[in-house]
């Protein structure tokens, strides 16, 4: 019976030999994750489909940089598909977009799931590496030090970053609340 970590030994070994079903693995098995990454720091479907493509080229061209030391495989994949989203960011020239209550939408029409349409209204209203941030901790279900690798950050800071994200989103839905 093969282990995961052998499976996994095994595509990353396809991957360095240029093996196409190993590629097909890998966007299949981690296709989701990195897209989840992607999709966090773009809007348009089309260009999370794009990042996500360029992140498992970058990812292809670049196996033999993997360390399994390091970082497992899902790790190593969802550092660079968050870089080639900051790559983009800054291709296109946009910046965080940070908090201003001036700044904030009209609240939802209707009530159903209020809760749940105030967070997505506050997580719209912050900075895309901070929605990224929260994707992999919350979402994506890594661990603060798998997702501090992705960031390339410690774990000590991310926790405190998450904190101040998560407080930030709280004052958000307060004042969405306020609006209603």
């Amino acid at each position: 019976m093969r282990t995961k970590t052998s499976d996994t030994e095994q595509l990353v070994a396809g991957l360095q030999q240029g093996n196409r079903r190993a590629y097909v693995e890998a966007m299949n098995r981690y296709g989701r994750l990195v897209s989840s990454i992607t999709g966090a720091m773009a809007s348009d479907p089309r260009d999370v489909e794009e990042l996500t493509q360029d992140a498992f080229v970058r990812a292809f061209r670049t196996i033999g940089s993997f360390d399994s030391r390091k970082a497992a495989l899902s790790t190593w994949l969802a550092r660079i598909a968050y870089n080639a989203a900051v790559d983009y960011l800054r291709r296109k020239g946009i910046r965080p977009a940070e908090y201003a209550a001036e700044s904030l939408p009209e609240p939802p029409a209707e009530p159903d799931n209020m809760l749940s349409e105030l967070l997505d209204d506050a997580l719209e209203l912050i900075a895309a590496e901070e929605r990224t941030a929260l994707q992999l901790v919350y979402f994506d279900g890594m661990s603060l030090e798998e997702a501090a690798y992705v960031l390339d950050t410690n774990a000590n800071a991310l926790s405190t970053r998450l904190y101040r994200i998560r407080n930030k989103l709280a004052r958000i839905i307060n004042e969405l609340k306020r609006k209603q």
